[in-house]
């Protein structure tokens, strides 16, 4: 990524209320880079002259969760009083030289604690963790070749926060303060400046992410204009994205109703099946009335209402877990959003004393959650889910960013065969050229290990046996995904 060459000096400031949980640590000089800070201090506090009112909190850590590489966590605070919690993993292979990899979870309302600790991350939990170093490591992290962080986000998501109570109720709000995150980190630490930036995330990532990217890229004329160096987007990468609710919602009977790649057998009964088949051409209909040709906000929530609980209720229907078919989870653990093994033990481990202690974590967080039901119902009133948001990627491909949709065929929540259709729908300069290109196998040490479909800037792969957490289903097969992909962005 290109930024800013100023150097920024740790400031001795008077402790504000989001700070009072640490003791701040000034390091006499600059602090341009994250190699500068020291293992075991607590938090450093940098400014920058770019952005007045904002500041950096940061901790260097060695040892944790990390075996081989440096690792750090921190605040973005804004001037407006929301802070954006992040964690940062140096890569275990080049860190001067290899590219730095943003990675979100969806919800929305998820933490991005779920991707670092149960997916793609340097480590994982052990079962009923009591101190902040039960972890073990993951041979398939993302950081392999990569410098990767994972960043909580609205405020309200895991660890962020805003002091004086603000909220976020949409993606494009939502937007502005990840731009200007990625700013301010990369104007920060300039030993990042000009590597190549890639943006990553998974679910409702299909709705953050083309929409992040573009505040990224529009905010990089704005650096130009200031004389700056803009940030050096390359890619984004969706991940079993709900890049359009509509194409999802309406091929779920397809996915639930047909004879499924995996399993050899339809999901669903005869009998819900029917059920189904006279649903969607309903929701259609309620769709392309309320919503997109007239966009009347009561009549649009009530085809939400309605189309939404049949495609969420595919799974409970088939008593399988919503993110990988194969599956099994109970209505206990539906009601209590459990069917995800592993989530119960970093939800404690979050929220172990020590753990918070070690992180650096401010006071205001009371209880760590996986996921916010706030956030995730603000979002749902303000009809945040009810957009095309292919528009987003479309033009992210008209100015040359390359797009990466992959899924794991066995997820029920944001299917496969949705994804292939919306890609295939979405009007862009190079749609003729995708729908004519041809579905070759994914190779992966010898076997086939799913499908993929490419043209220009844009592709799709479906990952084999994999469901709505590929890094988690396929460890081994997902870092292959990451390192190819960074690797094609290279030519």
């Amino acid at each position: 990524m290109r930024l800013s060459t100023c150097l920024l000096a740790a400031t001795v400031l008077a402790v504000p209320a989001w700070a009072r949980s640490t003791q701040q640590t000034v390091i006499p000089g600059p602090v341009d880079r994250l190699s500068s800070l020291q293992t075991g201090q607590d938090y450093v506090t940098v400014t920058s002259a770019h952005h007045p009112g904002h500041k950096v909190r940061i901790k260097s850590h060695k040892g944790w969760c990390e075996e081989n590489a440096k690792s750090y966590t921190g605040y973005i605070d804004a001037a407006d009083g929301k802070q954006l919690f992040f964690y940062f993993f140096e890569s275990r292979s080049k860190p001067s030289e290899d590219d730095v990899v943003m990675w979100i979870n969806g919800g929305p309302g998820g933490s991005s604690a779920m991707g670092l600790f149960m997916e793609q991350g340097p480590c994982r939990i052990k079962e009923n963790p009591e101190t902040p170093y039960d972890t073990y490591t993951n041979p398939y992290a993302w950081n392999e070749k990569a410098n990767v962080f994972f960043l909580d986000q609205p405020v309200g998501v895991g660890f962020s926060h805003g002091e004086n109570g603000q909220i976020i109720t949409n993606t494009l709000d939502a937007a502005k303060d990840v731009a200007s995150f990625i700013d301010i980190f990369f104007d920060t630490f300039k030993e990042y400046k000009g590597r190549p930036f890639h943006m990553t995330g998974e679910s409702y990532g299909g709705r953050y992410l083309p929409v992040f990217a573009s505040a990224v890229y529009d905010q990089n004329a704005k650096l130009l204009k200031q004389g700056r160096e803009p940030v050096n987007l390359k890619s984004v990468m969706i991940g079993n994205g709900g890049t359009s609710l509509f194409k999802l919602i309406e091929s779920s009977f397809e996915f639930a109703c047909t004879k499924h790649v995996d399993l050899g057998r339809s999901v669903l009964e005869i009998g819900q099946c029917i059920q189904m088949a006279e649903a969607v051409p309903k929701c259609h209909k309620m769709l392309q009335k309320y919503c997109l040709d007239t966009s009347d906000y009561t009549s649009c929530r009530m085809w939400s209402q309605y189309c939404i609980n049949f495609w969420t209720g595919t799974a409970a229907l088939a008593e399988v877990n919503w993110y990988n078919v194969n599956q099994s989870c109970s209505a206990q653990e539906r009601e209590e959003d459990r069917c995800l093994a592993g989530s119960s033990d970093v939800e404690q481990y979050l929220n172990l004393n020590a753990t918070r202690k070690l992180l650096g974590v401010d006071d205001h967080i009371k209880k760590f959650e996986l996921s916010s039901n706030k956030v995730n119902t603000d979002f749902h009133a303000a009809l945040d889910f009810e957009h095309q948001t292919y528009y987003w990627v479309a033009q992210l491909l008209e100015r040359g960013i390359k797009v990466l949709n992959y899924v794991g065929t066995l997820d029920a929540a944001c299917d496969h065969i949705g994804q292939s259709k919306w890609m295939a729908e979405m009007p862009w300069t190079g749609q003729a050229a995708y729908l004519a290109a041809a579905t070759e196998d994914w190779v992966v040490d010898g076997e086939v290990a799913g499908t993929f479909k490419t043209a220009g800037d844009l592709t799709l792969l479906k990952v084999y046996g994999a469901g709505h957490l590929v890094p988690t289903d396929k460890p081994k097969e997902s870092l292959v995904l990451l390192n190819e992909w960074i690797e094609s962005t290279r030519h």
